[in-house]
């Protein structure tokens, strides 16, 4: 299941595209962790991303993954001010609160615009 609208392009700019293998399936507009040798799975709280997951993918396929430097759409897991750094949350999505899950865990990104909702999505310039 796709966590960003389907109709809203998940890579919005930038080329750093990377291929995975999805251990298992992943949502187009999520952020994702290495699981394996070169496999990737949602990220959580308390993992370091790699990227956004730029389309759905099952189990066992190629993902392509935006990393540093592209600018793409993720889910908030809660409200967001543009200017926020962000880190990763529960299922994939983003969350302002370094603290959310682990206070060492690194900031994936810089919100580009506000989402007063969870569960909305947002521009993310991706570190």
């Amino acid at each position: 299941m796709t966590i960003v609208t389907p109709s809203d392009d998940i890579l919005v700019d930038g080329y750093s595209l990377y291929s995975f293998v999805a251990s298992s399936a992943v949502s187009g507009g999520a952020l994702v962790r290495i699981v394996g040798e070169y496999s990737v799975g949602h990220a959580s709280s308390q993992s370091h991303t790699v990227g956004v997951a730029i389309s759905e993918t099952a189990a066992g396929n190629y993902v392509d993954v935006a990393g540093p430097g592209c600018i793409v759409r993720c889910c908030a897991s809660g409200a967001i001010v543009y200017g926020d750094d962000l880190y990763a949350a529960a299922t994939g999505k983003v969350d302002k609160n370094h603290t959310y899950g682990n206070p060492t865990t690194r900031c994936i990104g810089i919100a580009l615009e506000t989402q007063a909702t969870a569960e909305g999505a947002l521009k993310v310039l991706l570190k």
